[in-house]
């Protein structure tokens, strides 16, 4: 009887056990079953959609100098680094040949200016006596005191004048004479070559006593109060590119984040490269940035302001490009099909499917589905 009392308080206890077992197994599971997620709550801020390209600084305005005349180089009054002010000699031609040339024609000019007095003299006297004529004419014409048949006739004498003036004019030679003088005034004055802008002396190829030549650069002036950043960029950028357009730049060498202007967005495609040139301006009046430098140009290809954004990593797309979220219900995780708009790395906009203040799950969505909904919201 003990033994059978004593099998039996042995089986109760097996069984105890049994069951403590399986309730510790079942518990294990349920725990398995709710997935661990994060959330972030869907808020309304200002979105902006960017793309980043690395580009060359370059002078905002620039421009070559080189000698309209040509002659021996007598000075030079600047050197490359130098900053000139428009107007400023930058080169002295020697000029012995052009003011000698320049002498010559005015003494011609002279000598045809006083041949002509005699010539001109009459035909001067006639045109004077027909303007001043002209002149009283057309205020009696306009008070209605002569017929329109009278004032017509002053004006053709005043025609005829001025016809006969200048043809004596052109026979005196003085004409010929004033324009052999005016470009002999031209070369000697060309023998000083002067800055036509404000800016940087960024090259120079003249030495004293060198000849200069028409046409050959002699200097290169660079001015860089405003700078230019040039990118080329893809079709699919330059359509959402818009003169006016907001852009940030970035060098290595200079701590702070500058903002400029887009200026120029061509749509012209380039046959070689087969991209898009751009232009944005920034201002660089304290000269931090440098021609020739590279940066990271951002362009602001648009943007929303006050509209709903999620982390980007919230969002799920499919096999079909529907995008989806994950918000929370309780302890549940409901699928949402959502519209989406400025994609960012870091936030997408949402047009359509979720309310501000719906918390969507960020971490731990990719083992949720329909039938595995449970979740532990961790953080």
């Amino acid at each position: 009887m003990n033994k059978l009392k004593g099998i039996a308080v042995l089986l109760s206890v097996s069984m105890l056990v049994f069951f403590a077992g399986c309730g510790e197994k079942t518990k294990k599971v349920s725990k398995e079953s709710s997935v661990n997620v994060t959330v972030s709550e869907v808020k309304l801020q200002t979105i902006e959609e960017t793309a980043t390209y690395t580009g060359e600084l370059k002078a905002g305005e620039s421009t070559s100098v080189s000698a309209k005349v040509s002659g021996n180089v007598e000075a030079i009054y600047c050197e490359v680094g130098d900053y000139v002010n428009e107007g400023d000699v930058l080169l002295q031609i020697d000029d012995t040949d052009y003011r000698t040339q320049y002498n010559q024609a005015n003494a011609a000019y002279q000598a045809a200016l006083s041949q002509s007095k005699t010539v001109v003299s009459s035909a001067q006297i006639e045109y004077n006596n027909a303007k001043t004529n002209l002149e009283n004419q057309k205020v009696l014409y306009e008070s209605g005191a002569i017929s329109k048949l009278a004032y017509d006739a002053a004006v053709t004498r005043y025609d005829n004048a001025k016809i006969n003036l200048d043809a004596a004019v052109e026979q005196s030679g003085v004409g010929s004479a004033k324009a052999m003088l005016d470009a002999a005034q031209n070369s000697l004055n060309y023998t000083t070559i002067k800055a036509p802008i404000s800016g940087y002396i960024s090259n120079k190829n003249a030495n004293v006593g060198q000849m200069a030549a028409p046409g050959v650069e002699i200097f290169s002036i660079k001015k860089t109060e405003k700078i230019n950043a040039q990118i080329n960029v893809t079709e699919s950028i330059i359509s959402k590119v818009t003169v006016g357009a907001k852009a940030k730049i970035k060098v290595d060498s200079v701590d702070e984040e500058i903002e400029g202007n887009v200026t120029v967005a061509n749509p012209t495609k380039n046959a070689q490269t087969g991209m898009y040139y751009i232009s944005i301006s920034i201002d660089n009046a304290d000269g931090i940035l440098k021609d020739g430098m590279f940066a990271d140009i951002t362009l602001t290809l648009s943007d929303s302001a006050d509209t709903l954004v999620v982390p980007s990593d919230s969002v799920i797309e499919d096999e079909d490009g529907k995008k989806y979220v994950y918000i929370t219900d309780g302890e549940t995780a409901e699928k949402i099909e959502v519209t989406v708009g400025i994609v960012t790395e870091e936030y997408t906009e949402i047009i359509k499917g979720v309310s501000e203040g719906d918390k969507v799950i960020v971490t731990g969505k990719e083992y949720l589905s329909e039938e595995n909904n449970n979740i532990k919201i961790v953080k």
